[in-house]
């Protein structure tokens, strides 16, 4: 699992080549809801489209929603 497929100043983290050399499993996770990140992209690199690509490559973001017991108490036994 990652945090996010787009790390370190727009480096973009291609999934299924990781997969297909190592054999495990890829989920890249991103925590927030946004428009993504192409016009940022294009803003700091203009004309890299071969980052654009790897970018649009990694497809529509899935939302999850997890069904988790609700947060502690800010102060335990109160």
């Amino acid at each position: 699992m990652l945090s996010g497929c787009v790390i370190a100043w727009f480096n973009v983290i291609n999934p299924a080549q990781i997969y297909g050399e190592t054999g495990l499993p890829v989920i890249c996770i991103s925590y927030e809801d946004s428009d993504g990140l192409e016009a940022d992209i294009r803003y700091h690199f203009p004309g890299d489209e071969e980052r654009v690509i790897a970018y649009r490559r990694l497809g529509e973001r899935i939302p999850v929603v997890l069904h988790t017991p609700d947060p502690l108490p800010a102060k335990l036994g109160t």
